[in-house]
Formats: C-alpha cells, structure tokens, sequence
C-alpha cells in the first residue's frame, strides 16, 4: 500500500466508493458497519422521539429517523473502508484467527468460578454493609 493511499482522510473516504482490501478482515469489518449504524439509528430514534416538535405525528417522527438510515448505513459503510481503521480491523481478526479458545468444559468450569466468585463478593459486601449500618445505628448516625 502506497503511503498517499493510507494518508486518505476520513471525510475523502466517506465520499468515495471504492473497497479497501476487499477480501481482508471481513466479518471483523462486517460486524463493526452493522454495530456503528445500530447504535446511530437508535441513538436517531430517540432523538426523533425527543428533539422533534410537539405538533409532530409519530409517522413523521418515525419518518425523520428512517430518513437517516441511508446516510447512517452509508457511515457505517464507508467507515469500515477508511484505510487506517480498516488496516486496525484487519489486524484484530488476523489476532483472533491466532487465540486458543477454550472447549466447552473449560467454559463452564470458568464460568461457575466466576459467577461463584461474584456470589461470594456479594454477599461478602452485603455483610459488610449490614455491619457499618447496625455501627452507625448503634451510633445515632442517619
């Protein structure tokens, strides 16, 4: 990769139509484009629920958020194509790819640690809770 194509700025990417690697990090891309256009259309969502006018039906405001799907869509889209983010997603699938992931019986020999640990946090901050309240009682503190 020439170093002008990796220098693109994000605003020349969001403009263009070309893929960068096409056929490199793909589900790591993919997964990212559709996470970046939920979390903005439903952040769209409600503020079209909020930001719109009182006198506005609930097929308008429903509108003005699908309005911005396309765009937002586009974002995700294209995002995922600037070169320097695209490079990072490559590397991280390429990073995953390289993980030993655990078998189903070291999962749930790990899980039951951790929740057990966190029942047993628990309880251990509700004794001590319990105990600094039946002090500052004892004390006249409210």
């Amino acid at each position: 990769m020439s170093r002008a194509e990796k220098n693109v700025n994000l605003m020349s990417s969001l403009v263009g139509f070309g893929q960068y690697k096409r056929n490199q990090g793909r589900w790591t891309r993919l997964i990212t484009s559709w996470s970046v256009v939920l979390i903005l259309f439903a952040g769209a969502w409600v503020a079209s629920k909020q930001l719109t006018p009182n006198d506005w039906t609930e097929s308008m405001q429903a509108a003005l958020a699908f309005g911005l799907l396309v765009p937002i869509a586009w974002f995700g889209f294209r995002l995922t194509q600037y070169p320097r983010f695209a490079d990072f997603l490559i590397a991280v699938e390429a990073e995953m790819a390289k993980v030993s992931w655990p078998g189903r019986e070291e999962l749930k020999r790990s899980t039951v640690v951790v929740i057990v640990t966190m029942v047993l946090l628990a309880a251990f901050l509700l004794v001590c809770d319990l105990f600094w309240q039946w002090v500052l009682t004892a004390l006249g503190v409210r």
